[in-house]
């Protein structure tokens, strides 16, 4: 007998997705309502020029203004691998209804996107969920970025969903490798569990998670700290780094698409726009992508969880830095992309990873800066 259960987690969402895998028109509807929060008479009305010339991170269209305010959504990996599977497979016109019916021209019905929806929450054994709004529900609970952090102070966004513990993880997460909280912060559980508006309980438990990252360590006497690390260490991260980047690089570059090589030419104009006007958290971010496109071309998953762990370590100091980079700093930036992206274009794995070795030298340059300044004010 199925146990029956209520969607309570990312992990459900993953779950739907794997049981929909080999079916890339449902998985394409539920990844489309799960994360854009479109109604879906909007996303009915869509066709197929409106989603095949989406790169990963452009803002992804809505049908005729119907999801007003909810413009901010970026097209994902995950979306935009499952929008160019189903049109690799079905072959239809740009002019062509995205979910268009067996019958005729026109899109299929909301009742029969309903009861499709539906079937696909029973199926994977799941009570309670009943077609469209669960596919609003999933993107309101997991996918749906808070406003913004209020202006005042807080350190943390409130936490809203029914998902604590997850939230309070990703938000601590976040916190910390963006630099809000600093490298040898002690992190008080109440205070911090009063800011996001939760109990304790999902704050411990996330505190414990991030420990097993590595990104904290309890302490007898302090409870649970933020790693920082020693010159000893950045130097070491730094030539780990080197050579399992440059191992990514070497079959990223020959894999890489022409719709991800167009992206980072994208990246790189972005950047260059926000250089002016000093929006340095945002190229950080920028920079992450532009490197990332490139590892994830290699497939090599074990490889990128590795790689991702070891930026995950240094992003903080990084983000530390951000505060007074300089123009010539977001110049050094561009001309390394620029290098790159070059040897992208030529499909030479010996430029990029010569560019490479000249990103994470200088990074390590930045970090041991940041350690040394933090170590002046012990």
């Amino acid at each position: 007998m199925k146990i029956q259960k209520s969607l309570n987690s990312l992990n459900d969402i993953e779950l739907i997705r794997e049981h929909l895998s080999d079916k890339p028109r449902d998985l394409l509807l539920f990844d489309l309502g799960s994360q854009t929060g479109l109604k879906m008479i909007d996303l009915l009305s869509l066709k197929v020029k409106d989603v095949k010339y989406l790169n990963i991170g452009d803002i992804f269209p809505f049908s005729g203004g119907q999801a007003a305010g909810l413009g901010g959504i970026r097209t994902t990996k995950a979306l935009s691998k499952t929008i160019q599977n189903y049109l690799s497979e079905t072959g239809a016109s740009d002019n062509d209804y995205l979910f268009r019916s067996r019958k005729s021209s026109n899109p299929i019905s909301i009742t029969s996107a309903s009861r499709l929806v539906k079937s696909w929450f029973q199926s994977a054994g799941f009570k309670g969920e009943t077609g469209a709004r669960s596919l609003q529900k999933a993107w309101a609970l997991y996918f749906c970025d808070e406003v913004t952090m209020r202006e005042s102070n807080a350190t943390f966004k409130i936490i809203k969903t029914v998902t604590i513990q997850e939230s309070v993880y990703r938000e601590l997460f976040q916190a910390i490798i963006s630099g809000r909280i600093l490298p040898g912060q002690k992190l008080i559980a109440s205070k911090i569990a009063n800011e996001m508006g939760v109990s304790l309980i999902p704050v411990r438990e996330a505190m414990v998670r991030l420990k097993g990252t590595g990104l904290l360590y309890s302490d007898k006497t302090r409870g649970f700290v933020t790693n920082e690390f020693s010159e000893k260490n950045i130097r070491e991260i730094s030539k780990t780094r080197i050579l399992l980047e440059c191992l990514a690089a070497e079959k990223g570059t020959k894999n890489c698409s022409s719709e991800n090589l167009n992206r980072l030419e994208i990246i790189q104009q972005q950047i260059t726009a926000l250089s002016l006007k000093n929006k340095t958290d945002e190229i950080l971010k920028l920079n992450y992508e532009f490197h990332f496109i490139i590892y994830h071309a290699a497939d090599m998953p074990i490889l990128l969880n590795i790689i991702e762990g070891l930026w995950t370590k240094v992003s903080p100091y990084l983000h530390m830095y951000s505060e007074k980079t300089t123009l010539h700093d977001i110049d050094s930036v561009l001309i390394i992309h620029g290098g790159m992206l070059k040897g992208m274009k030529e499909r030479s794995p010996q430029t990029v990873k010569k560019w490479i070795k000249v990103d994470i030298s200088q990074a390590k340059s930045r970090v041991l800066s940041i350690l040394g300044s933090l170590q002046k004010n012990l």
